[in-house]
């Protein structure tokens, strides 16, 4: 069973609330949901700690642009920016310290990746940064939209953390326009860029995402040679929607569209991608078949499903298949058995 867990911040904080009444502090309550984890999977891995403020874009392959106007949505955004405001929120109540030192006294030390609605941008990102600096023994992971590295002097005392094993944000495009329009957000491209050009400045290990929305795929061969001729390596992301997301139509990218768009990269280009997550093998050219790694499971997740004429296909064994949604809105179109996998 995989050691990956994964935590929402009003979940995690619902989790904490139901145990304080057996352990009495928070830091008790902290240790002992860790300790459930544990026994449900057997290990633990990675520890995701997804926070949930407001979050400045509407990225076309992110649920919640598709919810944020709606009842409850919008009732639950204002208690919890409420609750912020009153420092009763993972932050401000200590879980976020607690979980950092339980984590840390671990053994082997189990990472903690902060990710969610850019995080940079939190209301409480001080002592966020706060309770991150405390423990220099702390392995730490930073993902997001991470537009605040935009900022010299947050990237530098970020950069500064002793633990810190890589920072990941996501580039869409190397067209500006094509980049605002994905995530939802005019001079987000801008914005991004710069925050690269600082992240460079001081060394700290960049991981950069393509998420392979339909959209993405237009420019895709242009993002990776704008990536590669910067020397920054990157994972293509299949888009997996959340249940709650249906077929997604609009997003969701065939297979045979990735497959072409792979192939009109320059072949140097191609040398800059790192990992291929969630997309089966039919979907790349055979050089990019060794980079496939599966897609995390998580709750909430569409599960994933094979074709027809997959049994057939030598990939079989380890292929991650597409999700539901895939099938439902295209078939099985681009899935094509291999006869090998060489």
């Amino acid at each position: 069973m995989s050691g990956f867990v994964f935590f929402r911040e009003k979940q995690l904080a619902l989790r904490i609330a139901a145990a304080l009444p057996f352990h009495k502090t928070v830091a008790g309550s902290v240790r002992a949901v860790l300790a459930e984890e544990i026994r449900r999977s057997g290990s633990l891995d990675e520890v995701q700690l997804y926070f949930e403020n407001p979050c400045a874009q509407a990225c076309e392959f992110c649920e919640e642009p598709r919810r944020r106007g709606r009842f409850p949505s919008r009732q639950l955004a204002s208690l919890l920016r409420r609750s912020q405001e009153l420092g009763l929120d993972l932050v401000g109540s200590g879980a976020l310290a607690a979980l950092v030192d339980a984590l840390a006294d671990l053994a082997p030390k189990v990472p903690l990746t902060i990710t969610g609605h850019d995080w940079t941008r939190h209301p409480r990102r001080p002592e966020i940064l706060a309770a991150l600096e405390r423990r220099p023994d702390t392995r730490l992971r930073l993902q997001g939209p991470s537009l605040g590295f935009s900022s010299p002097e947050l990237t530098r005392r970020v950069a500064a953390l002793p633990g810190l094993e890589w920072i990941a944000t996501t580039l869409q495009s190397s067209d500006a326009a094509e980049h605002d329009a994905m995530v939802g957000a005019p001079d987000a491209h801008a914005e991004l860029l710069a925050a690269l050009d600082n992240l460079k400045a001081t060394r700290v290990p960049i991981l950069l995402t393509v998420v392979l929305s339909r959209r993405a795929l237009r420019t895709l061969p242009e993002t990776l040679s704008f990536l590669s001729a910067r020397r920054l390596p990157l994972s293509l992301q299949a888009f997996i929607p959340d249940e709650a997301m249906g077929p997604a139509l609009n997003v969701l990218a065939p297979l045979d569209e990735l497959r072409r768009a792979l192939e009109r990269a320059p072949r140097e280009a191609l040398g800059a991608i790192q990992s291929v997550v969630g997309v089966p093998p039919c979907a790349v050219p055979a050089p990019l078949r060794r980079k496939i790694a599966p897609a995390h499971r998580m709750k909430g997740r569409e599960g994933t499903r094979f074709g027809a004429g997959c049994g057939t296909c030598a990939a079989r064994g380890h292929c991650s298949g597409v999700p539901s949604g895939y099938l439902v809105a295209l078939g099985a179109r681009g899935m094509e058995p291999l006869a090998s996998t060489d």
